[in-house]
């Protein structure tokens, strides 16, 4: 078993953590304690907050008119399904 054991200072009653690569795929077990004041155990710094992504201003008024879900060619034509 492998554990990864991070403070993290609650933001808005969210917890966002970063997983290593190796974690990030499969069910993790996540424990939600309060931390123990302890000298060795300092909380990490405040994150700078970022400014939310927004799109390009050239984008406002496009209009999708292709249908994102569907397959891009008929599975007949998948010859890796034969």
């Amino acid at each position: 078993m492998e554990a990864l054991r991070l403070l993290v200072t609650p933001q808005a009653s969210r917890l966002v953590i970063e997983l290593p690569e190796h974690l990030a795929h499969g069910l993790c077990e996540v424990i939600v304690m309060p931390a123990q004041d302890a000298p060795d155990l300092q909380p990490p710094p405040s994150a700078p907050s970022r400014p939310l992504r927004m799109p390009s201003p050239k984008l406002a008024g496009t209009l999708l008119r292709d249908d994102l879900t569907s397959p891009a060619v008929p599975a007949q034509e998948w010859s890796a399904l034969e």
